[in-house]
């Protein structure tokens, strides 16, 4: 029964949401959610975008963990979210539209004793991993590549939401950053960060996903958001 009128509520609210919609032109804020990972690839691309060409707009970007925010979306606090797709569960009440793959690598300090050796799956289980919190399918794939035994987990010395930090953590330490490519570009490009080459079946991607209610209208100031991260995405 209180499922039932969950969903009864549910159902009103999104109609309302719709009739609001329908009576205004434009909608004069957005709501939105994306993972460590989205946020420090495309959000700074994103607030700038939606600053230049819509001033007006009210924008509320949070920056949380896929669980926390897949919590959100679904007590509709947030309008949709931006996050690693291996968080994303099978459900038909979630409108998920996935982006373009993004390569990721192992990443290392100039100067790292690992850049004068080879790379086997031997070293990089040793290796003490600095990471922003990773899907459990994501660490799965990484333990079958490499070799991991049933029960043993990955050495992560230093998890954060914080990739920033974590980038400049790994520039004065021996630690090994997990992450994608495009996030630490302007580190790599200036040389305070160097790709560790690693064997084809060790190397990382990652898949970003924008997800929604799937019977809940977006508003135009949410599409807008989302055609600036389609756009930055790209």
């Amino acid at each position: 029964m209180a499922e039932r009128a969950r969903r009864i509520l549910f159902e009103v609210n999104c109609l309302t949401r719709d009739l609001a919609l329908l009576q205004e032109h434009e909608m004069g804020s957005v709501k939105f959610g994306l993972g460590p990972l989205p946020a420090a690839s495309i959000l700074a691309e994103v607030l700038c975008a939606l600053k230049r060409d819509w001033p007006r707009l009210l924008v509320n970007a949070e920056v949380s963990t896929g669980p926390a925010l897949l919590d959100q979306l679904r007590a509709e606090q947030l309008d949709f979210i931006v996050v690693e797709q291996r968080y994303l569960p099978l459900s038909a009440e979630l409108k998920v539209q996935r982006l373009a793959v993004e390569p990721a690598g192992w990443f290392v300090r100039p100067g790292h004793p690992w850049l004068a050796v080879s790379i086997t799956a031997d070293r990089l289980r040793q290796a003490a991993l600095a990471s922003v919190p990773t899907p459990e399918g994501a660490q799965a794939r990484i333990r079958e590549a490499l070799g991991y035994l049933p029960g043993e987990n990955l050495n992560f010395q230093v998890v954060s939401n914080d990739l920033h930090s974590l980038v400049t953590l790994t520039r004065h330490s021996d630690l090994v950053l997990l992450a994608p490519v495009r996030v630490v570009k302007a580190r790599l490009d200036a040389g305070e960060l160097v790709l560790l080459s690693v064997p084809e079946i060790f190397k990382l991607s990652a898949q970003f996903a924008i997800v929604n209610l799937a019977q809940r209208t977006l508003s135009p100031s949410a599409q807008r958001a989302i055609a600036a991260i389609e756009a930055a995405n790209g």
